[in-house]
């Protein structure tokens, strides 16, 4: 089998075992009885493995939500990639000073602030969506710079980022049905954990997402470089 065909066979089976998900995540809502979803959140909000209702509603208790959202971010990344590339300008604008001397700094901070976000998701307002902007806002800048995204050149590492997400999601959602008996259900003990490895993959790839529907496909993700005449008339010969 080629190597297309078994990633067309590897999406059909993704987007059958999300839909079944999905099915069964909604069916069990459906069947919730009162107190509302709101209220059985903080009453039970010690069982979730975080001390934030958001971030227990997100990642625990409406789980299913979260993996919608990254699920459609996903299929857009890869219906845009679909698409043909828009033809590049022959023309290059090397940045400015001030543009690579501030995105030399701002871009380890950046990184570190999504670090900080995730870590702060599980008791005060963050989580695995704000870090992946913030990834994403690292990776503008980085191409607006001229310079590649790390991992660009790494075909198979940049699908398995792509689709972290997703997976890790589906793979959460199959082991609770399991392990706990219902869909996005944890395991007791394993809570933390769990969520946290979720926050992880999902800002990875939400992060890389959005700095590759930016860049438009696998090229733009190399940055670019200026001509040599551009180079020549920067550097005149001595």
């Amino acid at each position: 089998m080629s190597r297309r065909k078994l990633i067309r066979v590897g999406a059909a089976v993704a987007i059958s075992v999300g839909s079944t998900i999905l099915a069964a995540a909604a069916w069990e809502v459906a069947e919730m009885a009162p107190p509302t979803a709101g209220e059985l959140a903080r009453l039970r909000l010690g069982e979730s493995g975080v001390e934030h209702p958001v971030t227990a509603v997100l990642l625990n208790f409406r789980a299913y939500d979260t993996f919608l959202e990254i699920l459609v971010l996903t299929v857009a990344f890869w219906g845009v990639w679909s698409l043909e590339g828009s033809q590049k300008s022959p023309f290059f604008r090397p940045p400015g000073l001030l543009l690579e001397r501030v995105t030399a700094v701002l871009v380890p901070m950046l990184v570190l602030l999504a670090a900080y976000l995730l870590w702060a998701g599980s008791h005060r307002p963050g989580g695995e969506f704000q870090a992946g902007a913030v990834l994403g806002a690292a990776g503008i800048l980085t191409l607006l710079v001229g310079h590649a995204v790390p991992g660009a050149h790494w075909h198979i590492r940049r699908r398995l980022v792509v689709v972290a997400g997703v997976g890790t999601f589906i793979v959460v959602a199959v082991a609770g049905a399991i392990l706990a008996g219902h869909v996005f259900a944890y395991r007791p003990g394993w809570e933390m954990a769990s969520i946290l490895v979720l926050e992880v993959t999902t800002a990875l790839s939400v992060g890389f997402i959005l700095t590759a529907l930016f860049a438009g496909d696998a090229e733009g993700l190399h940055g670019e470089s200026p001509p040599q005449s551009a180079k020549e008339d920067e550097c005149p010969p001595t």
